[in-house]
Formats: structure tokens, C-alpha cells, sequence
């Protein structure tokens, strides 16, 4: 089954690869969870950063 993460833990995750030079590998070791869960958080607030915002809905599914 696979885990549902809350908005705030998807942006502070994001934020750790972002924001604080994590890779990916790091950030999960970190929060323990798979590394390629974070490909689609950090890849939505970058869009979101460069005003991409009708992109970010569409990456998160909340158009």
C-alpha cells in the first residue's frame, strides 16, 4: 500500500532538495521513504518558484 503525504510534508521535503542541497538519496534517508517519491514534490514547488502555476496544479492533479 502506499503512503499518503500531507502538502506541508510534500513542500518540506522539497524544500530539503531545493533549499538545503539534499539529494535525493539524503532526503529520503532523512524522512525514511523511497527516494523516487520525491521527484513529483520537488518538480511541483520548482514549477510553482518560477510561477508556473497552472503546471504545478497539473503535476499535483488539483487543476
Amino acid at each position: 500500500m502506499s503512503k499518503t503525504y500531507t502538502a506541508e510534508f510534500k513542500c518540506e521535503t522539497a524544500q530539503l532538495v531545493l533549499d538545503q542541497n539534499y539529494t535525493y538519496l539524503e532526503a529520503a534517508e532523512s524522512d525514511e521513504c523511497k527516494p523516487f517519491s520525491y521527484t513529483p514534490m520537488v518538480k511541483t514547488l520548482l514549477l510553482e518558484r518560477e510561477g508556473n502555476l497552472r503546471l504545478a496544479a497539473i503535476n499535483t492533479g488539483t487543476r
